[in-house]
């Protein structure tokens, strides 16, 4: 049997739990073989768990389903393949493990909405799933869930208002409560107004315009047209832009925490390079903010290396 495990990582498995480390190995192992059917079973048979025990834990460690798991990363990189190769749909449905152009075409189109000779014609990544990130850097609960997205948004209006906030390089940054108050002034207007937003709240961090004293510009924004009504508002115009999506879990405090694992981690060994641009916070409508279960989407600018 050829078991993942050994007496050596074991032993120096004192970082993270023996478990995680484990389900770190079936991770790797995955996105080193997306050429081959990875069945459960076979999944099984290395990890040195039987199928119900792999799943669960998996589950438990990742909030991810192994199966679909495996799915969304054989069609992630045959994305990117049909973007960056000239090959045909069948060759490359056939090198990611699929029986025939069908059966890849239909689970494809279950996760990106079109098919494959779709994807190809826009010719931009969008939706595509990074591996799996487990990190020591990020609370265990997130860092085991932190499977970054792509995408490529369209340029995009956004109405709001917009002040001054301390970059993390500041003397003695005060951002949250700036960011706070910015807040405070756009959602007293929207309630004014009884406008709420198509589905999501937008911080946007300006990059590109650096104010004195190292600090940024900072909007609380929605895409609503409805709110390009409303007098007391900017607009601002995002051009289309490639993004990596990233999922903060927890309350917006600690939310400095995972952007530096963004910036210091992730980002240097993605094969993406950050750009100076529009970064934007995606808050959906009933957003916590200080509930430890909140989710929100960090949209960072970049482009391939």
């Amino acid at each position: 049997m050829r078991c993942l495990t050994t007496l050596t990582s074991v032993m120096v498995s004192k970082r993270k739990p023996i478990h995680l480390n484990r389900v770190e190995k079936i991770v790797d192992y995955i996105h080193q073989n997306l050429d081959k059917p990875l069945t459960v079973t076979e999944l099984a048979d290395i990890s040195c768990w039987s199928r119900w025990q792999l799943q669960r834990v998996f589950q438990e460690q990742t909030n991810h389903n192994l199966a679909q798991y495996v799915r969304e990363q054989k069609l992630s990189r045959a994305a990117e393949y049909l973007l960056k190769s000239d090959q045909k749909v069948t060759d490359i449905a056939l090198d990611f493990g699929f029986n025939s152009e069908v059966s890849f075409s239909r689970a494809f189109k279950q996760l990106f909405a079109i098919s494959p000779r779709q994807y190809r014609l826009v010719g931009k990544l969008n939706g595509i799933r990074l591996p799996l990130v487990m990190s020591p850097e990020l609370p265990l609960a997130q860092a085991a869930t932190q499977v970054v997205r792509i995408e490529s948004k369209p340029e995009t209006q956004f109405w709001g208002v917009y002040g001054p906030i301390d970059s993390i390089y500041a003397a003695n940054p005060q951002f949250s409560q700036q960011v706070l108050d910015i807040w405070g002034t756009f959602t007293q207007i929207a309630l004014q107004h009884s406008i709420a937003p198509n589905h999501f709240y937008y911080g946007i961090v300006d990059t590109v315009r650096v104010l004195p004293n190292s600090q940024l510009v900072y909007w609380a924004a929605s895409d609503n047209p409805a709110f390009s009504q409303i007098s007391q508002l900017e607009h601002v115009t995002i051009p289309a832009q490639m993004y990596a999506v990233i999922t903060h879990v927890g309350p917006a405090a600690t939310f400095p925490k995972t952007l530096e694992w963004v910036l210091r981690s992730w980002l240097p060994s993605s094969g993406y390079m950050g750009l100076e641009g529009f970064e934007l916070e995606c808050y959906p409508r009933d957003y916590q903010l200080e509930s430890h279960n909140a989710k929100m989407e960090f949209w960072l600018p970049i482009q391939s290396l």
